[in-house]
């Protein structure tokens, strides 16, 4: 448990990253530019007023995935990750929305890796990188949306 200054230290941290994404959005939307943002769908920035103006400001819709469904595994057990990420964006992300269909075994993002090339990283750290699959579906998807606009 941290005490109250820490906390309070830790959220002006965060709200610097909060402003500066916000910046970038307003900006973008000025110019007539497509952006988007993520974090997880639990995080206590969605529910910011600063987030929410954000959004409608840039006129961004959200969209929810399990990247379980992308292909988002484990290096050492094989089993996927449990992980949902929450986009916005100003363009239409629906196509990238997938559940998980619960058809499989999932990995509890705790710990490290204890083998192999990610050995001694945390799996928190590794199962936020996007799976090459997810990539590729959101590049052709912008490819696809903004690109032949």
């Amino acid at each position: 448990m941290r005490d109250l200054d820490k906390n309070e230290a830790s959220r002006l941290q965060a709200l610097v990253f909060v402003q500066f994404t916000r910046q970038l959005v307003y900006y973008q939307a000025s110019r007539g530019r497509h952006s988007s943002i993520e974090n997880p769908p639990g995080s206590v920035s969605w529910d910011l007023d600063i987030m929410q103006d954000m959004i409608r400001a840039g006129k961004m819709k959200c969209v929810d995935t399990d990247l379980c469904c992308w292909d988002a595994k484990d290096p050492v057990s094989g089993h996927y990750y449990n992980k949902t990420m929450r986009f916005a964006s100003t363009f239409d992300m629906k196509p990238l929305r997938r559940r998980c269909p619960r058809n499989h075994e999932h990995e509890r993002i705790q710990g490290s890796v204890s083998e192999g090339p990610f050995k001694g990283r945390y799996r928190s750290a590794i199962s936020g990188q996007y799976p090459l699959p997810f990539c590729d579906a959101w590049t052709s998807l912008v490819q696809r949306q903004i690109l032949t606009a």
